[in-house]
């Protein structure tokens, strides 16, 4: 089995196992993302795995999967490059073509980002952001002291 993170749209953490096998492990991502899935590479040591139809199907966007992308490429991604729908983060892909564990470096990052998202929604019903790109920058800077204080 390989431990992996699922992050849902509403900033949900769940721990995740997946199959040993690589055509298992594709199968439980399918499954996991609701469709069929697209790695991304935004650090050497993960994947995130998202349904490669998510912006189409107007899935909701995941705004700690972006944040965590940000952080990890050190770039802040454009507003229109949201990913959608649930992702699920892994370790790199082996030699064998099967997927290693999250590292648990990476772990506390996502659960650090997952955090610090829902916090900074919940505080935003009492001040609200005056625009989207206002909302997606401030996520961003508090991500991204939270992440760098592990």
């Amino acid at each position: 089995m390989t431990s992996a993170l699922l992050i849902a749209a509403d900033a949900s953490v769940t721990d995740v196992e997946l199959p040993g096998d690589r055509t298992a492990q594709r199968t439980a991502l399918t499954d996991r993302v609701g469709g069929e899935t697209e790695a991304v590479y935004y650090h050497r040591s993960t994947v995130l795995h998202l349904n490669s139809s998510g912006a189409r199907l107007r899935l909701p966007p995941n705004i700690t999967a972006w944040t965590l992308a940000c952080v990890w490429r050190r770039m802040t991604l454009p507003a229109d490059y949201l990913l959608h729908g649930p992702v699920v983060v892994t370790g790199a892909y082996s030699d064998g073509g099967e997927l290693d564990a999250l590292p648990d470096q990476f772990a506390a990052q996502a659960r650090t980002a997952a955090a610090t998202v829902r916090e900074t929604m919940t505080a935003w019903r009492q001040r609200p952001p005056v625009s989207d790109e206002a909302a997606l920058a401030e996520l961003l800077a508090y991500v991204r002291r939270d992440v760098s204080s592990l």
